[in-house]
């Protein structure tokens, strides 16, 4: 290779690199972001006192981590079939099916743990409404990711 032909590749190297940190860096603006937007939504429709949301909201994060956890595994798993499923034998889709039913029970298992975690520090009515202002905001959030898309804006990747 020659000098020429060095310094071009080094600065297509280097563009991509800076790309894809910078890719990173906003992806993890954006989830920051959501978070806080969640969290807000959250304590608006629950209407913690502060003695409540002291107590819930250490135990909600420590759960999130937890099933998010779960989340990354599934994806993985999904991404791998999807990546690879042409090449793969049946008994290969049947493992990774699998793995997938047994991350399900985890979830299951794990939403369980927290509701009895959840009711220590509120009542089961809040952990109801926990459980509605949660799905109201993916509905919303949601319908933010469709109107975005309708007006042109970039596809969202996962």
């Amino acid at each position: 290779m020659n000098c020429k032909m060095k310094k071009t590749a080094l600065l297509l190297l280097t563009i991509l690199i800076s790309t894809s940190i910078y890719a990173q860096k906003d992806w993890s603006k954006k989830k920051e972001k959501m978070e806080a937007q969640k969290i807000a939504f959250i304590t608006q429709h629950l209407d913690f006192n502060k003695a409540e949301a002291q107590n819930f909201w250490p135990v909600y994060n420590a759960q999130q981590k937890e099933l998010e956890e779960i989340r990354k595994q599934r994806q993985k798993i999904v991404s791998n079939l999807h990546d690879r499923f042409e090449h793969m034998s049946n008994k290969e889709v049947e493992n990774k099916i699998l793995k997938l039913h047994d991350l399900d029970s985890k979830e299951l298992d794990l939403k369980k743990k927290h509701y009895t975690e959840l009711k220590s520090v509120i009542s089961a009515k809040k952990i109801a409404q926990l459980y509605r202002a949660e799905l109201l905001f993916k509905k919303e959030l949601l319908g933010r990711i469709k109107d975005h898309n309708k007006k042109g804006g970039p596809p969202h990747r996962r």
